[in-house]
């Protein structure tokens, strides 16, 4: 039997899909969130992207493996994972000495 086009066409060439996909990750995605306030998740279709503190963020994955498991019975594809792992310093900058420092601060005005 000859299937249609309409049959053997991917869900993922199916507009609605992706909204659905989403609503759907949306909520396990909020609860995750509300479990590590220092963790950014910033998802964009089914890609998710943890950013924090290593050990944090860390954290905040494992729990987000187990919960898209438990809730939406999805697996994460680990091969196409990352956990980016924040270590910031944003003032002083390491090359310039603090203020009351040999060497002053760095100018404001350039």
């Amino acid at each position: 039997e000859k299937k249609s086009a309409k049959n053997s066409m991917s869900v993922t060439h199916d507009p609605p899909s992706s909204a659905l996909f989403a609503l759907g990750l949306h909520p396990t995605l909020l609860r995750v969130a509300a479990l590590h306030p220092a963790v950014y998740l910033v998802a964009y279709c089914d890609n998710v992207f943890l950013v924090g503190p290593l050990q944090l963020a860390l954290a905040a994955a494992d729990n987000l493996v187990r919960r898209l498991d438990d809730d939406l019975h999805l697996s994460v594809n680990l091969q196409s994972s990352w956990v980016l792992a924040a270590r910031v310093r944003l003032w002083p900058p390491p090359a310039v000495p603090a203020p009351g420092v040999a060497g002053g601060g760095p100018s404001l005005c350039g």
